[in-house]
């Protein structure tokens, strides 16, 4: 049951042939936490489609098979019982989560995610899970996403997150990994992350103090719906050399991918006044994204061309902020021709045309990808990349600033003081073909 304190373990990775304790079926259950999504139809609504979510892996204890011992603290690994990935696979396993304690909660088609914990825990990272608990896979060419979103507890140096990650629909299970996607297995993003316990089922014992970055990372493409909190809001593509998750070690993970991206973010793109705050979207009430990924031919086999966005508050459509800045094309939605005037007007080297532009990302789309949800904070930065100024020259360099946050307000320490109620609230999250699922209410199951 959902918070009790008792650790149930399973085995994360399978031993050799011969020990048959390692199997995942002796264990109990995971306790995932229901949320249903809905699918539409042009002209017929739309139907719940009942799920749960699961935590990542990273968020959970790794401790010996008896429960008693931790094999990763924390900040290291016990080197008697993880000396090398093989042996750390034998003796390890990760627990189950209490969900309580992570201050993570579903209602219905909502889910809330809080950013500071007692266990130190701090911050969330979730996957939607199917019936059949895999990782819900959504094909999202010639598609329209739409969520509800409650950011008015997300200040400075919160950032919340809807986005999708070419990781693997059963979280990579396998021989080394019994664990898979119930338990949150198998994450990758854009910028090659070293910070994971397990890739591919095998430890990451290289990681440094304080649980800093590993040696083994998992990069792949990475598809930012939404990185926001009530002062600024980004959508970002970032493409990968590779449609499909690869393994890399050390500074190769940062060549992989397009780690910066071609982002759209109001306030960096020259226009002010249109989020936050009793802006046009008043991010102090509860709001609609729509997303809409349109292809060459307008069908699902078409080659991705344009990411449009729009918002719905208090009953009307709000149509997407447009570029304003000197010597640049209107544009309110992502397309190559956009991605090509941001990176010459920003500086930047070409990377997201070099992997392909849209056309290689619709290639990951066409593949599947997998739903993520989370809230963080910025150690490193303060989350001045998102609103605040992300450059040491005030505003000389264009497209530096982020948003209003002053520097050192995204720093957790001062966070924690100012903001310990940090959180944000998603619900009604609703996926069908373009224009077909905000203007409808829901079939009863």
């Amino acid at each position: 049951m959902i918070g009790k304190a008792v650790l149930v373990w399973f085995s994360i990775l399978q031993a050799i042939s011969n020990v048959d304790s390692q199997s995942a079926s002796r264990f109990e259950a995971e306790p995932n936490l229901p949320l249903e999504i809905q699918t539409c139809t042009v002209g017929k609504g739309c139907k719940r489609i009942p799920g749960s979510i699961t935590l990542d892996a990273n968020w959970r204890s790794v401790k010996d098979l008896s429960g008693r011992r931790d094999c990763f603290n924390g900040t290291a690994w016990d080197k008697s019982l993880c000396p090398d990935p093989e042996t750390c696979a034998k003796n390890c396993a990760l627990g189950t989560i209490d969900y309580e304690k992570e201050k993570i909660a579903t209602h219905g088609n909502l889910v809330n995610l809080k950013l500071f914990k007692d266990n130190g825990r701090d911050g969330s990272r979730i996957y939607l899970l199917d019936a059949q608990d895999r990782y819900q896979v959504f094909f999202l060419l010639n598609k329209e996403l739409s969520f509800d979103v409650d950011v008015s507890r997300s200040s400075c140096g919160v950032a919340s997150g809807i986005y999708f990650s070419a990781m693997k629909p059963d979280g990579g299970k396998s021989s080394t990994n019994q664990a898979g996607s119930k338990y949150g297995t198998g994450y990758c993003d854009a910028q090659g992350p070293r910070d994971m316990h397990f890739v591919e089922g095998r430890a990451n014992l290289a990681i440094g103090p304080a649980g800093g970055e590993g040696e083994v990372g998992y990069a792949c493409p990475e598809l930012d719906v939404w990185e926001a909190n009530s002062i600024s809001q980004a959508f970002t593509v970032h493409n990968c050399q590779d449609a499909k998750a690869t393994v890399c070690r050390g500074e190769k993970c940062r060549g992989l991918c397009d780690g910066p991206g071609c982002d759209f973010a109001s306030f960096r793109m020259g226009n002010t006044s249109f989020y936050g705050p009793s802006k046009t979207v008043d991010t102090t009430k509860k709001f609609t994204v729509v997303t809409q990924f349109i292809t060459s031919d307008n069908t699902d086999n078409g080659e991705l061309v344009e990411i449009r966005r729009f918002y719905k508050q208090g009953g009307r459509i709000i149509q997407n902020s447009k570029v304003n800045l000197p010597n640049a094309s209107t544009f309110d939605s992502i397309t190559n021709q956009f991605c090509d005037q941001i990176e010459t007007i920003f500086g930047r080297s070409g990377g997201f045309r070099k992997l392909g532009g849209l056309g290689k990302m619709g290639a990951a789309m066409r593949n599947g990808m997998v739903l993520v949800m989370t809230i963080w904070a910025d150690k490193v930065r303060g989350m001045s990349w998102l609103d605040g100024e992300n450059s040491d020259k005030t505003h000389q360099k264009p497209g530096s600033a982020r948003g209003t946050c002053p520097p050192g307000a995204g720093q957790p320490s001062n966070m924690k003081k100012h903001n310990p109620d940090a959180a944000v609230e998603f619900s009604d999250i609703r996926v069908g073909p373009i224009e077909s699922n905000f203007n409808f209410k829901p079939q009863a199951m």
